[in-house]
């Protein structure tokens, strides 16, 4: 991927938009939420560009900042859970899926011995993206999984990366530099992550939807209702080292469920 293609947003700016609405108590970025109208915005296009161009099972999630949107609607606002401010796409590159399966990793892998797919994070309020491109396969006779990023394209996977590449910058939207985003921000604050910890990713992207940067073995997740909220349900993630030791548990929050949910 050749980065110098895309246009490259002044990394000052971004900075200053963290520095303007994550601190505070995000109290201008509340402020941002209530104007926020995606059906009207430039986000909508770029979605209907992609599901135009792109022809595979295609998974979006416009973030937990739908039920803050509900909030703020209903004057409820909860300043320790804003949600993402974001799009998240997920696109399968393997052929002959279902989109009904694009959430279901057990069933996407029997389908296919090692699922390709890439994440697409589109920021509201500003002209940014990032994109990775990962693999996930079974290991042990799918009693762990593995994934993490995909260091080699095939040719499909090439024109179908450059495909969603041009379709932002058609749209003035800038690639985000990995290693900018994994900066720290001293003096902001997400719903998950406490100042001095905050990542730029976190800020203008998400702190639920995270980017694959090295590998990962992890156990067979399991999911649990939200006790605060029958609409959403939680999705525990064990992960493991290379000798199969626990090394961290990971919770995500998600609206709706089409399988299982552990109680």
């Amino acid at each position: 991927m050749n980065n110098c293609l895309y246009l490259i947003m002044n990394k000052e700016l971004i900075v200053q938009f963290i520095n303007d609405n994550f601190s505070n108590n995000r109290s201008n970025l509340i402020q941002l939420l209530k104007k926020f109208n995606w059906e009207s915005s430039v986000l909508k296009n770029i979605y209907c560009d992609l599901l135009d161009n792109i022809d595979k099972p295609f998974y979006s999630e416009r973030g937990f900042s739908q039920e803050v949107k509900e909030n703020l609607n209903q004057k409820t606002i909860n300043n320790d859970r804003l949600g993402d401010i974001a799009d998240f796409y997920t696109i399968i590159f393997n052929l002959n899926l279902k989109e009904s399966d694009i959430l279901d990793t057990t069933n996407l892998l029997k389908q296919d011995s090692e699922i390709h797919y890439c994440n697409i994070w589109i920021s509201w309020f500003l002209p940014i993206y990032y994109i990775e491109v990962c693999y996930i396969k079974d290991i042990d006779s799918g009693k762990f999984t593995q994934e993490g990023p995909l260091k080699e394209l095939d040719n499909l996977e090439h024109i179908l990366i450059d495909k969603i590449h041009k379709t932002l910058k058609k749209w003035n939207y800038s690639l985000c530099d990995f290693d900018f985003l994994k900066d720290k921000v001293k003096e902001a604050n997400t719903d998950c992550f406490e100042e001095r910890e905050t990542s730029i990713f976190d800020c203008v992207f998400s702190d639920l939807h995270y980017y694959n940067d090295k590998l990962n073995r992890y156990f067979r997740y399991h999911n649990i209702p939200d006790p605060s909220n029958k609409k959403y349900y939680f999705k525990i993630t064990d992960y493991f080292n290379d000798d199969f030791k626990l090394i961290q548990s990971k919770k995500e929050r998600y609206i709706g469920f089409h399988g299982t949910i552990n109680t």
